[in-house]
């Protein structure tokens, strides 16, 4: 009876951990549709489009540099802040009405998916398995 409740934990873990990181790294993509709309709302040129959408980039590459942090505070620390970051962006994403607003919900968003890809490839590995893990997290 013990190892089926084991089972089963690890089992409703892969799936509570494979939904939050889908849902970050979709929430970071959703607003890609919208830079058009952008751009032809507020006048914006393509050259705006490539700025803002860098500082997506930006923000992973600073997550990344904090790849291992979830090593040392904890992966549900880093995983809710993951979360928070991903609905921080898409919150500015909603309400900004300028192009500073969109490099900060750019920032954001690129900073959840940072981090999430660290924290939720490890937490996968060690809920389930590290083959599985990291073959969930892949998708």
């Amino acid at each position: 009876m013990s190892a089926m409740n084991g089972t089963v934990r690890r089992l409703y873990d892969g799936v509570a951990l494979s939904y939050g990181m889908t849902m970050v790294v979709l929430g970071s993509m959703i607003p890609s549709g919208l830079y058009s709309i952008y751009q032809r709302d507020w006048g914006l040129g393509s050259s705006s489009t490539v700025v803002f959408f860098s500082f997506c980039v930006i923000g992973v590459v600073i997550a990344l540099l904090f790849g291992h942090v979830s090593d040392t505070v904890g992966r549900k620390p880093v995983i809710l802040t993951c979360i928070v970051l991903s609905l921080a962006s898409s919150a500015t994403f909603t309400l900004t009405t300028n192009f500073p607003g969109l490099c900060i919900a750019c920032t954001l968003s690129g900073l959840s998916v940072g981090l999430c890809t660290g924290a939720f490839t490890a937490a996968l590995q060690e809920a389930i398995s590290p083959a599985l893990g990291t073959l969930l997290s892949t998708i």
